[in-house]
């Protein structure tokens, strides 16, 4: 079986959730010892308000006072597929006025979040992402690994200067905005995994 596009292909028979794993997991780190290092408004943050995952982590931003450092962009809630001129096909100006092209090329593409086509067709708290360009989540997966085939998930934590995601799994970037980004942060003292607690909160990340 291959890997899952979308978390609706992860509900079995019985309606159990079986999530898996996240694929990117890069580390941000203030030693140095990752590619990846905190510099001020050199990541965003793509999210959906409607993902609970991704809500953390824009708590964690917001009580770590990390919102003069690190942007976002919110898609907006609903899913949609890529249409062949999105995707880039060329079409023939008849296929282009019947549409039936476009229709039939996006019923066998996956579907993802999508961004708002304009500011003025936005959902409230919803933005054309103004970074990349990109129509949908999935567009942005595959700009950062062209062969990428699985799930088109947010969070996303996108870093600008490699136009790579760095991470994509919510519990480690919760991570990172606590405490590797303290330089830049408006509470840096502001401790949301603190040690005594951190091996209850790893259990409940893993469950």
């Amino acid at each position: 079986m291959g890997r899952s596009k979308t978390s609706f292909e992860e509900i079995s028979k019985d309606g159990e959730f079986k999530r898996t794993a996240s694929t990117f997991r890069n580390w941000i780190k203030a030693d140095g010892s990752t590619e990846f290092i905190p510099e001020k408004n050199r990541y965003v943050l793509y999210i959906c308000w409607a993902c609970p995952w991704a809500s953390r982590c824009m708590a964690f931003r917001a009580l770590k006072g990390l919102e003069d450092c690190i942007d976002y962009i919110a898609v907006q809630p609903q899913w949609g597929p890529l249409d062949a001129t999105e995707k880039g096909i060329s079409l023939s100006p008849e296929d282009s006025n019947s549409g039936a092209v476009n229709i039939n090329f996006a019923e066998k593409n996956v579907h993802s979040w999508v961004f708002p086509k304009s500011e003025e067709s936005a959902e409230e708290g919803s933005a054309v992402d103004k970074y990349n360009n990109c129509k949908t989540v999935r567009q942005l997966y595959e700009k950062s690994e062209p062969e990428y085939s699985g799930k088109y998930t947010v969070p996303v934590l996108w870093d600008l200067k490699t136009s790579k995601i760095v991470n994509n799994e919510s519990s480690e970037i919760v991570k990172m905005l606590n405490c590797e980004f303290n330089e830049f942060a408006k509470n840096p003292d502001v401790d949301l995994r603190p040690k005594e607690l951190e091996k209850v909160i790893d259990e409940k990340n893993d469950w």
